[in-house]
């Protein structure tokens, strides 16, 4: 089926196409990489296990865990990754609810995982938020997680104070509920970066990342809480609703359709610059565009 506006935008979908129209169009036309990006496979099993947590819902872990092995397999993952993936997201996530036990209990969970579809401004606006949640006195909250190697906590403010993503949700969250929300917190789990050692089995690197974990929780967690005034919020939706009339036009033909050779390479290489430089070898047509909306 040919995506047509009328299917909705995703904050995803509308930052390639800011990125690189040509990846934009690829993606519209559902070509994906046959291999799993490693850090993504590794942050939905993150926060597999993290909406378990705060549902409180009572999962046999190791039937969970064989489950997950068992869908990246087919999906033509790396066993030995996989099976990394677990051992650490499992030490991670072990130590993180005991870390923000307190924090966490004064909150009020509104929704987790959430899938929004919603009417904004001429246009269908998509999406998945981590949770929404309310406190005593601060209002209405959005509550998103990442997983990350690094950190850098000044960068990380300053670029939170406008980050897309969040005033992307917030916008459409507001709509949905028919209030403001004041901000977002944005949780971030840091993934260990200890090396194997050459004679280190499997089991004792995976062990010794755990321990180190739990030996220093303050390195590997890391909150910023970040307001956005009623002013900022105003401007941003001004800057989407142009972005969004530029998707438009392109999208019916009025704008033309090329690479942004800046964007190949950056801290990631784009998933289709083999694409770009060599053909399709080695890509695939999937069957669903937003597939991420999909329980």
């Amino acid at each position: 089926m040919e995506y047509t506006i009328n299917d909705g935008v995703t904050q995803s979908l509308l930052c390639s196409f800011i990125h690189c129209r040509q990846m934009c169009q690829n993606i519209l036309d559902g070509w994906e990489f046959e291999s799993p990006k490693r850090a993504l496979q590794f942050g939905k099993l993150v926060h597999g296990l993290l909406e378990n947590h705060y549902t409180q819902e009572e999962v046999d872990g190791e039937a969970y865990f064989r489950d997950w092995q068992k869908k990246c397999i087919a999906d033509g993952d790396d066993v030995q990754a996989v099976e990394k993936d677990i051992a650490i997201a499992k030490a991670l996530v072990d130590n993180y609810v005991p870390y923000w036990q307190k924090q966490d209990s004064k909150r009020t969970w509104i929704e987790l995982e959430g899938v929004f579809d919603v009417p904004w401004n001429g246009f269908r606006l998509r999406g998945r938020t981590d949770g929404i949640y309310r406190t005593g006195t601060g209002g209405i909250w959005l509550f998103e997680t990442k997983t990350a190697s690094q950190i850098q906590d000044e960068q990380m403010e300053q670029r939170l104070s406008f980050d897309f993503q969040n005033l992307f949700y917030l916008t459409a969250k507001a709509q949905e509920l028919g209030c403001r929300i004041r901000g977002v917190m944005y949780n971030v789990i840091r993934k260990p970066l200890l090396r194997q050692k050459k004679q280190e089995s499997d089991a004792d690197y995976w062990q010794r990342c755990a321990d180190d974990v739990a030996s220093r929780p303050d390195h590997y967690y890391h909150r910023f809480e970040v307001v956005y005034t009623k002013a900022k919020q105003e401007w941003f939706q001004g800057e989407l609703l142009a972005k969004l009339n530029d998707f438009k036009t392109w999208l019916q033909g009025g704008a033309p359709t090329y690479r942004n050779q800046n964007a190949c390479v950056g801290r990631w290489a784009c998933n289709y610059l083999k694409m770009c430089a060599e053909g399709t070898d080695g890509y695939s047509k999937s069957k669903e565009l937003f597939g991420e909306l999909k329980d």
